[in-house]
């Protein structure tokens, strides 16, 4: 018995503190502002598989704001289409002008971070609190934020400080749309 009521509020508090962190870890991730961009992107995928609102892999972010036009307001969806076009000039651009490491680039990011802002206010506006806090604390939930939390973590020592080269991408290879977010 005292087992199940530890694995429970095991479950409860990484439920409620794992994607805080890995959140956080993301939005103040120093890869360049593609890949702040790209992040932003693929926490609104993820906020839409996390209200039950899944979308395919292969979508691309035009896509996407008509699948979830729908599920939002007025606002929700103004903020999804702003950030649907800074994703797919950050996923589609080929990074040869440098525009993104400019005082510009930077801009654009804190833009996509704030529209990102607003679509989970508009989400949150939708998605009942009841809905949101037993998807939150669920264990299929728990093991998904765990292996996100994993795959957003720190690259080793040497690695993290290493620019991208010529030819290069600063965006990771899995920072594409349409990742596993069951």
């Amino acid at each position: 018995m005292a087992a199940a009521v530890a694995a429970l509020l095991g479950c409860l508090l990484l439920g409620w503190l794992l994607p805080i962190a890995r959140h956080r870890r993301i939005r103040r991730a120093g890869n360049g502002s593609r890949a702040r961009i790209v992040a932003a992107w693929q926490r609104a995928i993820e906020m839409f598989a996390d209200a039950e609102r899944p979308m395919l892999r292969a979508a691309s972010p035009s896509e996407v704001v008509l699948l979830a036009a729908d599920l939002l307001d007025d606002a929700g969806r103004t903020a999804l289409r702003g950030l649907a076009d800074l994703a797919t000039l950050a996923l589609f651009d080929d990074g040869t002008t440098g525009r993104w490491d400019e005082a510009s680039g930077r801009r654009a990011a804190d833009e996509a971070w704030r529209l990102l802002d607003g679509l989970e206010r508009a989400v949150r506006r939708v998605v009942s609190r009841h809905r949101r806090l037993g998807r939150r604390i669920s264990p299929r939930t728990v093991r998904t934020e765990l292996r996100r939390l994993r795959r957003t973590a720190p690259a080793p020592h040497r690695a993290a400080h290493r620019s991208a080269g010529p030819g290069e991408s600063d965006v990771p290879e899995r920072a594409t749309v349409g990742g596993d977010y069951r």
